[in-house]
């Protein structure tokens, strides 16, 4: 019957979506400008494969069942940042609660729980030359496609929100496309998307307003990372690439590279830590940010490959990130190759990258986590979008304007009290040593117009 009423709804989904919302030419759609999102129902209980081995003469790896659960899961794990090319990133800031990044150096590491059942696969080569999204890997091609085309759609049908994975194919029927909608009508009930396309409105994080999302304690979050490219400075991160044998880290030819220590201009390896510089990362370019605290074993931090270079992520399920960036066009590469011209910022589970970022031997397909904050998925493109990639999948059609000029300021909120997740374009925050608990309310809050919401359906 839930079939049934979804194949009734198919009659007018090309006109909804020729009407209320574009696709590009790789099936993603876009329906409203915004400058703020929230999503709602943000992580919960499960399991993901984490590697608890790797073999570099056969290329094998061992994996784990790790289960999470709670607000925000797995997410409210560590995790880096990734920025891909081109962009140029002027500052950034994390925050947590409570102690500062000259102060958390003093407390011992948390350690990993290893789980201890095991199954056996197999890694597949992830050597990248230049480091970008280009896999040359079967696995790592997989990936490549879901970052371009497997994204969650959202429209409007009959009046009904829904949203399904796109599994766009150029080649493919009309018939084809029904289906895939129908099976994601009966399926996704529960996801809700609201978007108004007002006049936007941008706030600094100094001020505050009442909101029901978060609670109201008087928590203070303490700035534990931050970078500012004018200044040359650098506090509490750390600037990785996939750069491994060159400087630091390693290369093998079952695993590819691994982490290495990015060079000051960011487009290769060093041999030791060093300040990106005030500059622009072109095309398929791609760097990490880190904590400055260094792995110690794979207790510490879980299984990483041996040899890499290997630091903390941002932990814990309360955290904001600043990002202040532009992402120029770049019509120098071309747009035929991979990822050219298309800029992105970005969120991973830290285990993934410890062990291969673009290889099966990670816990990426199991879904240990991947946050899409500011992505460009068509080359040239004018407009970036949110998704998480996780077991509960999900993100909204509307879409953040790409700025190729000017600087913005971007702040992304993870909030365990409400499960709520928010991106905003915010003005003249100033990066002081610490937040208030209002201002971080004021940031997720979705009160503002030129609003988002979605409810990631569970």
């Amino acid at each position: 019957m839930r079939y049934t009423v979804a194949a009734a709804l198919l009659a007018s989904t090309s006109f909804v979506v020729a009407s209320d919302c574009d696709q590009d030419a790789y099936g993603n759609y876009y329906c409203s400008e915004i400058d703020h999102i929230v999503y709602s129902n943000v992580g919960g209980s499960g399991s993901y494969d984490v590697v608890s081995a790797m073999d570099t003469e056969s290329g094998d790896c061992s994996f784990s069942s790790s289960s999470y659960s709670g607000n925000l899961a797995p997410l409210d794990e560590e995790v880096s940042l990734h920025v891909r090319g081109p962009v140029q990133l002027k500052a950034f800031a994390a925050y947590t609660p409570g102690s500062s990044s000259s102060e958390k150096n003093k407390r011992a590491a948390r350690k990993f729980t290893a789980p201890k059942e095991r199954r056996q696969g197999h890694g597949r080569h992830g050597h990248q030359h230049f480091h970008n999204k280009k896999r040359a890997a079967a696995a790592a091609e997989e990936h490549k496609n879901e970052k371009r085309s497997d994204v969650w759609v959202t429209a409007t049908i009959d009046g009904q929100v829904v949203s399904w994975i796109n599994d766009y194919n150029p080649g493919a029927t009309t018939s084809t496309t029904a289906e895939a909608v129908a099976a994601a009508v009966a399926t996704t009930t529960s996801t809700t998307a609201k978007a108004t396309t007002t006049s936007s409105s941008s706030s600094s994080s100094s001020s505050s307003s009442d909101d029901d999302s978060s609670s109201s304690d008087s928590s203070t979050y303490s700035r534990v990372g931050y970078y500012n490219a004018e200044g040359s400075a650098a506090d509490g991160v750390t600037f990785l690439g996939n750069y491994g044998g060159t400087g630091s880290g390693v290369w093998t030819s079952t695993f590819g590279n691994s982490l290495a220590y990015l060079s000051s201009d960011g487009t290769t390896g060093s041999s030791s830590s060093q300040v990106l510089d005030n500059v622009e990362i072109t095309s398929n370019y791609e760097y990490s940010i880190w904590t400055d605290t260094e792995c110690s074993d794979n207790e510490d931090c879980g299984y990483h490959q041996d040899g890499t270079v290997s630091y903390h992520g941002f932990d814990g399920a309360d955290k904001v990130f600043i990002f202040e960036f532009t992402m120029p066009l770049d019509t120098s590469c071309d747009s035929t190759s991979d990822n050219c011209n298309m800029p992105a910022i970005w969120m991973l589970n830290s285990l993934i990258p410890r062990t291969g970022q673009y290889s099966s031997c990670s816990c990426w397909t199991s879904g240990c986590g991947e946050f899409d904050i500011y992505e460009v998925l068509y080359p040239g493109d004018l407009r970036a979008k949110t998704t998480f990639h996780t077991n509960t999948p999900g993100g909204s059609s509307d879409y953040f304007v790409r700025p190729t000029d000017d600087y913005i300021q971007v702040a992304v909120v993870f909030d365990s009290d409400s499960n709520k997740v928010g991106v905003k374009q915010i003005s003249n925050f100033e990066y002081p040593d610490s937040l208030s608990k209002e201002d971080v309310t004021e940031m997720l809050g979705d009160s503002d117009s030129n609003v988002a919401t979605f409810a990631i359906s569970s």
